[in-house]
């Protein structure tokens, strides 16, 4: 309810996870969380937490992450695409990934690595390793009350 961004890729949030939408759209309506999601198209939760999509066929959600984590935004991306690759770099952003993703090879790799990258003006150290943004894996029958739990 506190991040200042989240980016879900893999999970419908209104239809996966109820509890964890109704923690969406209060983080949005009361503190104006930035919410993105990468899918193949627009749901009707998605606009009720104020989001934008950033569009990706089936299967390519590796590429877009892997844009995302890119230096410098794509020129073709978009202004919600523009917008998600600041505001992951920003502290307390947020990745939701659901269990979908695991279907498409290298796509949970390219979610961690986007965890990965340093926050905006940082220089990491070689001896260093930080995770600006978390990233949380949502399971079936979890319902977003907390990280996923082995």
């Amino acid at each position: 309810e506190h991040a200042g961004s989240v980016l879900l890729v893999g999970v419908e949030p209104e239809e996966e996870s109820p509890i964890l939408f109704l923690r969406l759209r209060k983080a949005y309506r009361r503190n104006g969380t930035k919410v993105a999601a990468v899918a193949p198209l627009s749901t009707r939760g998605l606009r009720k937490v104020g989001g934008a999509l950033i569009p990706s066929a089936p299967g390519t959600e590796v590429e877009v992450l892997e844009a995302l984590r890119a230096d410098a935004p794509a020129e073709t991306g978009g202004e919600a695409y523009r917008a998600a690759h600041e505001a992951l770099r920003a502290e307390g952003a947020i990745i939701l990934v659901g269990e979908r993703l695991a279907t498409v090879p290298g796509a949970l790799t390219a979610a961690a690595g986007l965890a990965m990258m340093p926050l905006a003006g940082d220089v990491p150290s070689a001896h260093e390793a930080r995770a600006p943004a978390a990233l949380h894996a949502l399971a079936a029958g979890d319902h977003g009350t907390g990280p996923a739990r082995r």
